[in-house]
């Protein structure tokens, strides 16, 4: 994850809460609480494996992970009316068909013009209708103030072992974080962005040989980029863009679980 990345993506969760207008009066819809949530696409435009299209609704702003980048945008709502407009968003680059699925979702999104709620799904109607399945919220309580020991990196089918030194992760309640890959250190500072957790701010500390450079590099990317979280007992899966992820323990294993 390059630097300017991680400052576009800052930008782009300030705006999240800063683009809201008190002014508009579509915010104050009775509908905008049905409307609000967590959302990933299911239909409207063929994605690419690994890589979801996800939309988060909170009154009048929206974000989530258009393939590739993270994007913001502000939501004007009037009944069963909506429109999304002063989009932004972070310069990574992904493969060109990533990056085809996401300009395709970003020109229907802002073409869309209605919303309605059917079986649990969102619909966005427009040119190109998109239908959304809701996400399962960010286990943000098991998640944070606990020590992470890394134990797996995961490319798609692929599970590989932690070499190096102990590579750890710790979310605290008061929003910053500290990591280390194996032979680095990272610290930096955490937020929720719908059912993702973003680093906005991360930096690391050290030098790798090169036999670990590669993990190194995995970490920092599955958590730079913005990941989401599954707690099991005293596992925690993290899951990034390009079905890359990391497994974490807790130690001590809770007794609990038979571990």
């Amino acid at each position: 994850m390059r630097a300017s990345s991680i400052m576009l993506m800052a930008a782009v969760v300030a705006a999240l809460a800063a683009c809201a207008d008190p002014g508009d009066t579509a915010a104050t819809s009775p509908a905008s609480a049905t409307l609000a949530g967590d959302w990933v696409l299911a239909e409207g435009i063929d994605v690419v494996d690994g890589y979801p299209v996800t939309l988060s609704i909170d009154g009048t702003t929206a974000g989530g992970r258009s393939a590739c980048n993270s994007y913001g945008a502000r939501v004007v709502l009037d009944g069963s009316a909506v429109r999304f407009d002063q989009v932004s968003s972070t310069d990574m680059g992904c493969d060109p068909a990533v990056m085809d699925v996401e300009a395709a979702y970003v020109d229907a999104l802002v073409q869309v013009r209605s919303w309605s709620i059917a079986s649990g799904q969102l619909q966005l109607d427009g040119p190109t209708p998109l239908v959304f399945d809701p996400r399962p919220a960010v286990p943000t309580e098991a998640l944070v103030d606990t020590t992470w020991t890394l134990e797996s990196l995961v490319s798609g089918d692929t599970v590989q072992s932690v070499r190096g030194q102990p590579a750890t992760l710790v979310l605290l309640s008061d929003g910053t974080l500290t990591a280390a890959t194996g032979c680095r250190t990272l610290s930096g500072r955490w937020v929720q962005s719908g059912a993702e957790v973003l680093l906005p701010e991360l930096a690391a500390d050290g030098d790798c040989p090169a036999d670990l450079a590669g993990q190194d590099n995995h970490v920092v990317s599955v958590l730079g980029d913005g990941f989401t979280a599954q707690v099991d007992g005293n596992v925690l899966t993290v899951t990034s863009m390009g079905d890359k992820g990391l497994v974490y323990r807790a130690w001590p294993a809770d007794d609990s679980d038979g571990s």
